[in-house]
């Protein structure tokens, strides 16, 4: 009885990049069939291609396997060093993103707590202005601003 197993690498949930360990079998996943080694190594070669050109990396051009053990094997660990590269590349860029990410999120609080302090103080202003017209200093002030045009008017009579 074969036991179904499969990895997947995943650039999108739409589009999963699998590799199919299946075909290999128990014992020749075992290393008992070079050309069944072959397969697999050759599967995950183009897995690894796929999620490069799907994740915008170089897509690395690389020589098809021989059915040997040693060629099978010097490939899959080239493989497995460019995956943890991959891995630690996007580590980096998820810390950094998530750091700008907090950075962000910071400022737009505190400018949102600008902007409501900002709206508090107009409505206020706007409460005051209101009490002020209500009181009669609008007409006050108009008075005022009447009178003082008035002297204005006179010292400019009195020049020469």
């Amino acid at each position: 009885q074969q036991q179904q197993q499969q990895v997947a690498f995943c650039s999108a949930p739409s589009q999963p990049l699998a590799l199919d360990l299946s075909r290999a079998g128990p014992s020749t996943v075992a290393c008992s069939d070079a050309q069944a080694l072959q397969q697999v190594t050759q599967d995950l070669v183009s897995s690894v291609q796929r999620y490069e050109r799907l994740s915008g990396r170089r897509v690395l051009e690389r020589a098809g396997v021989s059915p040997s053990f040693s060629a099978c094997g010097r490939q899959l660990v080239e493989l497995v060093v460019n995956l943890t590269n991959y891995l630690t590349e996007s580590e980096v860029q998820m810390k950094t993103d998530l750091q700008l990410r907090s950075q962000l999120l910071d400022q737009l609080l505190k400018q949102q707590a600008k902007a409501e302090a900002t709206s508090q103080d107009v409505g206020q202003l706007q409460v005051r202005v209101q009490q002020l017209e209500n009181n009669g200093v609008g007409e006050r002030l108009a008075a005022v601003r009447d009178r003082m045009d008035a002297m204005e008017a006179r010292l400019q009579g009195l020049r020469f």
